[in-house]
């Protein structure tokens, strides 16, 4: 069935599996915090809503790696990410990624609009996630948000 918003926030671990639309904020932070998901896997299988992963954040050393799975997105998705890992099956609306530090997201469809702060980097034929996870298919690498910093680990993954 279909959740509302704020499913799986502030998630520590384990798997949420939902077959069917999320609403706002799925594996966010609540407001207030400067972290969100940090650990586990989001499986959505329909759309997920607005500002969804908003300040995930990984942890290598504790081998914790936060995911999202999901169909297709709202805007702002991955917003403020810290290293969480993120694969949309199909379309994101526009701005995802943005003000992104460190951290994936794998786009399988289109996005309305890609900001001005990713920088091509060329294309790939897999994505390899932390998870050890790997993606196949033709996608356009790019890195950024630029606007957090001129060396940033953070990278969006589009079809080609």
């Amino acid at each position: 069935g279909n959740a509302d918003d704020w499913a799986g926030a502030m998630l520590q671990g384990g798997e949420l599996e939902i077959t069917g639309n999320a609403g706002h904020y799925v594996g966010s932070a609540y407001r207030g915090y400067w972290q969100g998901m940090k650990n586990g896997t989001i499986k959505v299988k329909g759309r997920v809503g607005v500002e969804s992963m908003l300040w995930a954040k990984s942890s290598k050393p504790s081998n914790m790696w936060p995911t999202l799975y999901c169909g297709s997105a709202d805007a702002f998705l991955g917003i403020h990410n810290h290293g969480g890992t993120i694969v949309v099956e199909g379309d994101v609306d526009r701005c995802a990624g943005a003000d992104q530090a460190w951290g994936s997201i794998v786009i399988k469809g289109k996005v309305s609009r890609l900001l001005p702060s990713y920088k091509k980097v060329g294309e790939v034929k897999e994505v390899h996630l932390p998870n050890g996870e790997v993606i196949k298919g033709k996608f356009i690498e790019y890195s950024g948000d630029h606007t957090i910093t001129k060396e940033t680990k953070g990278r969006l993954y589009l079809a080609a």
